[in-house]
């Protein structure tokens, strides 16, 4: 008789421990099936918002979107500037010679550096997040100066890649080629 109890509670904590791990991963596909119905939402309203008012202004909808990735990958490659410092004809932006991408690498540097040789020694995730000094002081003071470093360093980075006038001029040509684009596109009736 013991041990047919014995059993039983042992099929039940089988069972319940299945039922709850099958619910545990209901759970997470709902959670997951909920998230991309988000987005997918979030995309087609986007789309939809575009499409209409393309149409308020006359402007075949394929088209205005066509002109839109045209001006989108345009400041995409202005943005390349700031991230690499370096400016079409062979020039560097001022006091950003390396753009914002040397900024990440001298912080990832200095972080996971060895103390003797002036770095933190901390452990980081890719492009210097999520430094992890396991509780040392040393080390998360270390830290807290190479951010501030970094945030200064990209902070003149910004000023200059803003105030560039090639950087200016490119932004301009982005801006009235995609208006050159519109003013091409057929009417949306």
């Amino acid at each position: 008789m013991k041990r047919i109890g014995a059993v039983l509670v042992i099929s039940i904590a089988v069972l319940g421990s299945a039922v709850f791990a099958t619910h545990a991963r209901a759970d997470t596909t709902c959670r997951m099936n909920a998230k991309a119905a988000l987005l997918d939402c979030k995309s087609q309203c986007k789309s939809d918002f575009l499409d209409a008012r393309f149409t308020c202004r006359n402007v075949l909808p394929s088209c205005g979107k066509a002109c839109l990735a045209g001006r989108q990958q345009c400041f995409d490659n202005v943005e390349v500037i700031k991230d690499t410092g370096q400016v079409p004809g062979g020039t560097t932006l001022d006091n950003c010679s390396g753009g914002t991408d040397a900024c990440k690498a001298a912080f990832t540097a200095t972080a996971t550096g060895a103390p003797a040789d002036g770095g933190c020694g901390a452990t980081c995730g890719p492009n210097g997040q999520n430094c992890n000094c396991s509780g040392d002081l040393i080390c998360e003071d270390c830290i807290d100066g190479a951010q501030v470093t970094r945030f200064l360093c990209r902070d003149a980075c910004g000023d200059s890649f803003r105030t560039n006038a090639i950087v200016k001029a490119m932004k301009a040509n982005c801006r009235s080629t995609f208006q050159a684009c519109i003013q091409a596109c057929p009417p949306a009736n």
